[in-house]
């Protein structure tokens, strides 16, 4: 057993209870793991659908999320300390979606526990405002709220000219990477006219601004 489930057992026992907990229509929550490095926390969500979820073909596994994030956007814990150590940590993600609430432990920069999702009433009216009248049930604002999907992220693709987008086509770009910079970068490099799947697709593959700066450099490609 290594280091990192030695170092929280209370944590560590409560994780399986909860993880199975049936959702219901009304409440999302799950257990978390993640380690800080270099001034980024990678976090990992794990939870259980709620019965009225939709999904994919008959799979009834858990849904799981993975990320890096800057740690100032995990309001709560403290910066510069990749060694961070406490019994009993709390600490937010806030999105425009809702908030996901973190309780735990950290030892030696690694944690683990248990978070619960809170979503914000006003968000469903700004997409509505927006055009975005899909159904938008607690599990739904939960995915887009861990892959930061909302009016702001909406505003910006329309900046760079991509609109009359799905919802789903929206989420996709987000939760593959495709942020603004990343739009930014690419198309300052000439490619301007590329449509938003083919960025989705480029970034899945590794492709990005220095990328191509570099390959530029070595006298390889055109715009």
């Amino acid at each position: 057993m290594s280091r990192f489930l030695y170092a929280l057992p209370a944590v560590l026992v409560l994780v399986p209870a909860v993880a199975g907990r049936a959702q219901t229509g009304t409440d999302i929550h799950g257990t978390w793991t993640a380690e800080i490095r270099a001034g980024k926390v990678f976090l990992q969500v794990r939870t259980t659908a709620p019965p009225d979820s939709t999904r994919s073909g008959n799979w009834n596994g858990d849904w799981n999320m993975g990320q890096s994030f800057p740690i100032d956007e995990l309001s709560g814990l403290p910066a510069n300390n990749d060694q961070l150590t406490a019994a009993s940590v709390r600490f937010d993600l806030r999105r425009e979606a809702g908030t996901l609430s973190f309780d735990g432990s950290f030892r030696e920069g690694r944690g683990a526990g248990l978070f619960t999702f809170a979503p914000r009433d006003a968000y469903v009216g700004e997409m509505k405002s927006l055009g975005y009248t899909d159904d938008l049930p607690l599990w739904r604002r939960y995915q887009l709220a861990v892959h930061d999907v909302g009016p702001r992220y909406i505003r910006e693709l329309k900046s760079e000219g991509f609109d009359k987008l799905t919802l789903d086509e929206i989420q996709r770009a987000k939760s593959h990477g495709v942020d603004i910079e990343y739009i930014r970068g690419i198309k300052a490099l000439g490619f301007r006219t590329a449509s938003l799947d083919t960025l989705v697709r480029t970034r899945d593959h590794g492709v990005t601004p220095d990328y191509v700066k570099a390959m530029k450099a070595e006298g390889y490609g055109g715009t």
